[in-house]
């Protein structure tokens, strides 16, 4: 009988050490887990850093563009402005084409959002404005900008 009793006593050695080795490997890996994930957060913590800082040296440098260089900034504003009410009077004239009339309304819910639309008789004018210029485009694609007083 000690023959069998010696055998379960190193079978139960083995098994213990099995389990030691066990957590052992699962408290390494529990640890380089737990670096990883806290690297990983530093990591996204430091991008979100960069990206904010960036957005606000890009946002701070466009305002003291305007500061600076106003003429600049005007113009883009009206460059931009010229494009919005082309794109909006090029939709009223496919419009007027499918048709054969005048819409009501614009036919462009994008551009109903930034141009006034106004009917004048069989011809429509078209404004917009940035706050400090006032575009108007008449139908044959005169273009008229006015300051805004503020």
């Amino acid at each position: 009988m000690s023959t069998p009793t010696d055998l379960d006593r190193l079978a139960r050695q083995a098994d213990e050490a099995l389990v030691a080795a066990e957590r052992r490997r699962e408290a390494v890996g529990q640890s380089a887990f737990t670096g990883r994930r806290i690297a990983q957060a530093l990591l996204a913590a430091v991008m979100v850093v960069v990206l904010l800082v960036l957005q606000a040296n890009f946002a701070w440098t466009q305002r003291l563009e305007a500061l600076l260089v106003p003429q600049r900034a005007s113009e883009q504003a009206l460059a931009d402005m010229r494009t919005v009410l082309e794109s909006a009077r090029a939709a009223v004239e496919a419009a007027r084409v499918r048709s054969g009339s005048l819409p009501m309304a614009l036919p462009s819910a994008a551009h109903a959002a930034l141009v006034r639309y106004e009917r004048v008789a069989n011809t429509y004018r078209l404004s917009m404005t940035d706050g400090q210029l006032l575009a108007t485009m008449e139908a044959d694609g005169t273009l008229d900008v006015q300051k805004v007083g503020r």
